[in-house]
């Protein structure tokens, strides 16, 4: 959790609470002011990890878990996840439940390599691995870089479902 936001469970603020204050446009991802000197305007900014946060009733909030609570009634019970990975994207259709784990599983890959494959160097062969709940699932050699990917990807949709991402 970044610095300064809060626990939301524990805050006080409530559904009925949050649509006194604003509105949300499901479609578009963003809450609107509904009175008092930004009545109309687009509540939030985007923070240094690229989330849209709300600061309300003195207290900073990510806009994904309100867009939740104005949805649904209730504080999300675990992560909020953004299934394109565009943390700023809060649109309904793009937000579901995640636990910290499955959260993780839809994660953008930003090495060097495809998502999965590394190269050995000790037997000039690329590997694929998986991670699943911090352990290292081996599967296999392969003599290309994009066989080893495949195995990862074929994998990662066995274990992760819906969460799985390729790249």
């Amino acid at each position: 959790m970044t610095r300064g936001i809060i626990n939301d469970k524990n805050s006080g603020i409530t559904s009925e609470h949050l649509k006194s204050r604003m509105t949300y446009d499901q479609k578009l991802g963003t809450f609107t002011w509904l009175n008092g000197k930004c009545s109309g305007k687009i509540a939030g900014r985007i923070e240094t990890y690229g989330y849209v946060v709300i600061y309300l009733k003195g207290r900073l909030y990510r806009a994904h878990r309100l867009a939740f609570l104005y949805m649904t009634g209730n504080w999300p019970d675990y992560e909020v996840d953004h299934i394109d990975g565009n943390r700023s994207n809060n649109s309904w259709s793009n937000l579901r439940q995640a636990t910290r784990s499955k959260n993780n599983m839809n994660k953008k890959w930003n090495g060097k390599n495809l998502k999965g494959a590394h190269w050995d160097y000790r037997t000039k062969k690329w590997c694929a691995t998986l991670k699943i709940n911090k352990k290292s699932i081996w599967l296999g050699r392969h003599d290309t870089e994009k066989e080893a990917h495949n195995a990862y990807i074929k994998a990662a949709y066995e274990h992760f479902g819906e969460f799985a991402r390729a790249s």
